[in-house]
């Protein structure tokens, strides 16, 4: 007796998904399809069904996989605060956070194909961080922050000194991070917890070690000191500009100790500073920053050394900063990696089921440039005859 297969399901929430990533309006999708504004409205309604050709004419528009569009959504659980904080502008277009949060679940899709097969480590953070965000930053609130980063450091035993790899320790500590794929000269990174798991991406779009770092720890300090943050605080623009500031403050103690940075010399020479860069992998502007904050040169000194910068055209490039290595995230590309050499799994299996562009897969996968190409060649094993002898 011959079984007939169920014919997959086609999901409308999939095909505005699409469009969105791609910061297309309706308008603009219906005009490269060629249909009308009316027509795109009702697919992605689900009140009309788009023949096979449409459908095959809106994957190839959006650079999206077919299997997207049939690709099931799962519930996410309260446990997804889903309330990010961007390090960059303040004011963030809607059709960016909307791109944004398309990306995130993804990331979680993938996540969540990974523990079908490892144990992920445990979120590794001092509990009960009692951190009023609401205040005005003033030296009682920064000698809190220095408190908290402190604890944080002792409790991964990190020591005084520079931090050569943050992303590593990350990853060992319970961090999931990723790297989204389109620039947005707006956002450096975001951040978020997500199903109890702190999620940081970054851009990097100045592309240098020193600002991959300090965006990272950046949002490391949003995720520790402002996870209680409510929807409502989160579109208020005043209190959104402190929280940036907390945020670099928490970088800047995180990142350079005061008890190790504040006993280094450091004078009112900017070239103090570019001695310690090697040393310490941060921006010359974060530790002049750090420096001020710890007291050790005052506004005046701090004000005359960013004229410094700007004078020697160190905003743009600064020394040092093609030699200082940045260590990019490996948990998810090492997990798939070691799938794949183990025959677990089969890399074109993972790419069906994940069903992403796969420019934006090697991204937030961290996939080694080249990755998917080179194992999606068809390998075989040449066939042998035994070659009669007599």
């Amino acid at each position: 007796m011959s079984r007939v297969m169920d014919e997959p399901r086609l999901i409308p929430q999939r095909m505005k998904e699409a469009r969105e990533y791609r910061f297309l309006s309706v308008t603009d999708l219906a005009d490269k399809i060629g249909k009308t504004k009316q027509a795109v409205s009702q697919y992605e309604k689900g009140t009309t069904k788009p023949t096979p050709e449409i459908l095959s004419l809106i994957a190839n528009v959006t650079g999206f996989p077919i299997q997207y569009f049939f690709k099931e959504i799962h519930p996410k659980s309260a446990a997804s605060s889903e309330i990010p904080l961007y390090r960059g502008s303040v004011s963030k277009t809607k059709s960016l956070k909307r791109s944004y949060q398309i990306a995130v679940d993804w990331s979680n899709d993938i996540i969540s194909f990974l523990s079908k097969y490892f144990i992920l480590n445990n979120v590794n953070l001092p509990d009960n961080v009692n951190f009023d965000y609401t205040c005005e930053i003033d030296e009682m609130v920064i000698s809190k922050i220095e408190r908290i980063a402190e604890d944080i450091r002792n409790s991964w035993s990190l020591g005084k000194g520079p931090i050569n790899d943050i992303v590593g320790i990350l990853e060992n500590n319970g961090f999931i991070i990723s790297k989204i794929p389109h620039k947005a000269k707006e956002v450096e990174a975001f951040s978020l917890w997500y199903e109890k798991v702190p999620r940081i991406f970054y851009e990097g779009n100045r592309d240098t070690a020193v600002s991959y770092s300090f965006s990272i720890c950046h949002e490391l300090g949003h995720l520790i000191l402002h996870q209680d943050l409510t929807e409502k605080e989160a579109i208020n623009a005043i209190l959104l500009k402190s929280l940036e500031k907390q945020a670099n403050i928490f970088a800047g103690a995180f990142l350079m100790p005061a008890e190790s940075f504040g006993n280094e010399y450091i004078t009112s020479s900017l070239d103090s500073f570019i001695a310690l860069k090697r040393k310490w992998k941060v921006s010359l502007s974060a530790m002049i920053m750090r420096a001020n904050i710890l007291g050790i040169i005052d506004e005046q000194q701090k004000s005359y050394l960013f004229r410094q910068l700007s004078s020697r055209g160190y905003r743009k490039h600064e020394p040092y900063d093609g030699e200082i290595r940045f260590e990019g995230p490996t948990l998810i590309y090492n997990s798939i990696k070691t799938m794949l050499e183990n025959h677990i799994i089969n890399l074109q299996d993972f790419i069906s089921t994940i069903a992403i562009p796969l420019n934006e897969l090697e991204s937030i996968c961290s996939f080694p440039e080249g990755f998917i190409k080179s194992n999606l060649v068809l390998q075989r094993d040449v066939p042998h005859l035994k070659l009669i002898t007599n």
